[in-house]
């Protein structure tokens, strides 16, 4: 930006104000000149990015949390989809595991200044047999090739231009559901209806068979392994429980 107003300028000084014929038609063909060619790399980087080179960055992969209640051993990230097989959610789920309120993330920002961006970020999500629910975010940018490309045409934008982002959501297939707003409601109002004496008898039941048979196997195990060990259990048999419900 600098530069192209120097060199406009020089132009202006040459042409105009150089009394001494020969030395005008010099420097103001050569200060010419150099002004056409910034207008040509300016116009090539604005449209072609030239002086600039696609980058990758990768974060780093951070735990989520339930959107559930704490006292459900089934957890749970509700992703709504925006439009018709965008593969682009908008899903609400805890950043921490102390929070007493599931945030929503990925809403798009309508703001004018914030749009651009907004569209260029897709959000959506993964069932995998890992153990742990992790957000993980790709984004591809351009960047500038060198300080001297930056200081040729930068207009005093940010360094770095996005491309595209993709944040990537992955879940356990066995310890968590994924269910829309709607499916939400209807488990909460059905598992309200569900939680009787009668209910918690029986998945006690359950629970102390497994806790038998894990002991059998592992007769050296520690009570914190046993009780590891049933957690999980609680988590895939209310997370199959949910599934069946909803026809998942």
């Amino acid at each position: 930006m600098i530069i192209t107003i120097i060199l406009t300028l020089c132009v202006f000084v040459s042409w105009l104000l150089i009394p001494h014929k020969v030395t005008r038609y010099i420097l103001g063909s050569i200060f010419t000149f150099a002004l056409l060619l910034m207008i040509v790399g300016i116009t090539a980087n604005m449209t072609h990015h030239w002086g600039m080179e696609k980058k990758v960055i990768t974060s780093d992969k951070k735990e989520i949390y339930s959107a559930g209640s704490k006292d459900s051993p089934a957890n749970m990230l509700i992703a709504n989809e925006i439009g018709k097989k965008t593969n682009n959610y908008i899903m609400v789920y805890k950043n921490h595991s102390d929070d007493q309120k599931a945030q929503t993330h990925f809403k798009p920002n309508m703001d004018k200044d914030q749009l651009s961006e907004s569209v260029k970020h897709q959000a959506t999500y993964k069932v995998k047999d890992t153990k742990k629910a992790t957000k993980q975010t790709r984004k591809e940018v351009w960047v500038w090739k060198s300080d001297i490309y930056k200081s040729l045409f930068s207009f005093g934008h940010n360094n770095q231009e996005l491309i595209k982002k993709v944040t990537v959501v992955t879940v356990p297939k066995d310890t968590w559901v994924v269910l829309d707003a709607k499916q939400a409601k209807q488990l909460q109002n059905s598992q309200q209806k569900q939680n009787n004496a009668g209910t918690q008898q029986e998945q006690k039941k359950v629970m102390q068979q497994l806790a038998s048979n894990y002991k059998k196997q592992n007769p050296e195990a520690s009570q914190q392994q046993v009780k590891d060990y049933l957690n999980h259990q609680k988590q895939i048999q209310a997370t199959k429980q949910i599934k069946q419900e909803i026809g998942k």
